[in-house]
């Protein structure tokens, strides 16, 4: 049985009156804060209009379960945000995104204050001399810890007579070795007739060498084959139940290429390092030889380029596990082209980047604020989502933002916890004057009265330590 009293015009006024002390929760059933369909939730890597309950999601405290989708009409405008190395993305007026504000003196910025729940119309941009707000990514932790991965549901029954007589592995290592050979599959590599393949330059002599060494050491045999014509090299890793294998783990085509979870949340910071160093080998623009890595203190640019948006939003969120913020930006294509004779429809090309002069985002133990760029309006009529997760939050372009408003089982809790104090909420659409009379114009909204009077508010999303400050303060 609920804890939680609902209150009305009718009964409103007798609950402050028989309580000395009353919490009143002001909610509506519909949910304002809302995005477009077209975002991606990294998690399970879905659209969030495609996203289901249980399905995984990536928030501030790392992999959450999808507790519920929602989704209604809108019509009216959306907030176009963006920020200083990251891809924009759109919400509501009244979605809740996490921020730092920057504290300025004589236009040197001083320090940014403390994270905190704003709505996206209330967002200020950063100028050069003039304070604004900061969006937060966060250093994901890891949590992987296996140092291998089994094979054997990838395998039929075709293959037991070869595993049988070629000794075949039935286990993947997880360590630097093949995080690098991993790293380089996601850069170039796609699958073969015999095998996954890896996509060189005839001269990348020193990549082929390193990469044979890799599979002969991991129990596998490899074949080149040399194009001329196109100065091109392909090395193929023989095994038919690793070419099952890659295209689940690293994703089929160039457009859907991902970070496996196994490498985004495994708690060795080396096998991130040698992964990230396996997809710049090729897919990065300095080459391998040529230039200092991502790690140099040499002062120069590391930039890598996919068709994969997930895949580009993975690696800044990899990079910041090593406390290195990397930009993203995307570059639109003109439809259509010439590759190798052939006409092709082009697809946007999402460039990662990172400089080692430095940038104006600033590095937290447990997240990266960079500064907002550039906000506008624009009017949007059709569906817009949002979904409930198990920690309130998700990512939005790597941005966090908070989860649907939908503070029930919060409130309940807050009511067992503080006996003393009667709990109660106010649905706004059906109680509007009850709204008006204490000039509660944006939900969620929280208020305390003592004694028929308001000692405390809050007006926004909370966590559960800011409500439970909150309560506290209303309570003395």
């Amino acid at each position: 049985m609920s804890k939680v009293i609902e209150l009305t015009s009718q009964n409103f006024d007798r609950m402050l009156k028989t309580s000395k002390k009353v919490f009143v929760d002001f909610w509506a059933p519909w949910c304002k804060p809302c995005v477009k369909p077209d975002v991606v939730l990294l998690g399970d890597n879905a659209l969030i209009s495609e996203c289901q309950v249980d399905y995984k999601t990536v928030g501030l405290t790392g992999l959450n379960r999808i507790n519920e989708v929602m989704k209604r009409p809108y019509n009216g405008s959306m907030i176009r945000i963006k920020a200083s190395g990251m891809l924009p993305f759109e919400t509501t007026p009244e979605h809740p995104i996490l921020t730092r504000r920057s504290r300025s003196k004589g236009g040197i910025l001083r320090y940014l204050t403390e994270p905190c729940w704003k709505n996206a119309g209330e967002l200020r941009v950063k100028r050069a001399e003039i304070d604004g707000d900061y969006l937060l990514v966060p250093r994901i932790k890891g949590t992987f810890e296996q140092e291998k991965i089994g094979l054997s549901r990838f395998v039929k029954a075709g293959d037991i007579t070869m595993i049988r007589a070629k000794n075949v592995p039935l286990d993947f290592p997880i360590n630097t070795e093949s995080a690098w050979l991993f790293g380089l599959y996601v850069a170039e590599g796609s699958s073969s007739a015999n095998g996954p393949q890896f996509h060189l330059n005839i001269k990348e002599t020193e990549i082929e060498r390193k990469l044979v060494g890799i599979i002969r050491k991991l129990g596998y045999t490899s074949r080149s084959i040399v194009n001329e014509e196109q100065h091109g090299l392909r090395i193929i890793l023989n095994s038919r139940i690793l070419n099952r294998v890659f295209p689940e783990w690293f994703g089929r085509g160039a457009s859907n290429k991902r970070v496996p979870d196994f490498i985004l949340y495994h708690n060795n910071v080396k096998v991130i390092k040698s992964f990230l160093d396996g997809y710049l080998a090729e897919d990065g623009s300095l080459g391998y030889n040529h230039a200092p890595s991502y790690r140099s203190k040499e002062k120069t640019i590391v930039s890598a380029a996919t068709v994969s948006k997930i895949l580009a939003m993975q690696i800044q969120l990899l990079f910041g596990r090593l406390g290195i913020f990397v930009s993203i930006s995307e570059r639109k294509s003109n439809g259509k082209g010439i590759i190798q004779g052939r006409t092709v429809n082009l697809k946007n090309i999402f460039v990662i980047s990172y400089s080692t002069h430095g940038s104006y985002s600033k590095i937290f133990d447990d997240h990266i604020a960079t500064p907002i760029r550039q906000i506008e309006r624009a009017e949007y009529a059709g569906n817009v989502y949002n979904v409930e997760t198990t920690d309130n939050t998700y990512l939005v372009s790597n941005a966090v933002v908070h989860n649907c408003l939908r503070m029930d089982p919060l409130i309940e809790r807050m009511a067992v916890r503080h006996s003393s104090i009667t709990f109660a909420k106010v649905n706004i659409e059906d109680y509007g004057d009850i709204a008006t009379r204490y000039h509660i114009s944006s939900i969620p909204a929280y208020v305390m009265f003592t004694n028929s009077s308001p000692s405390c508010s809050r007006i926004g999303a909370v966590s559960e330590a800011e409500l439970e400050k909150l309560i506290r303060e209303g309570a003395r």
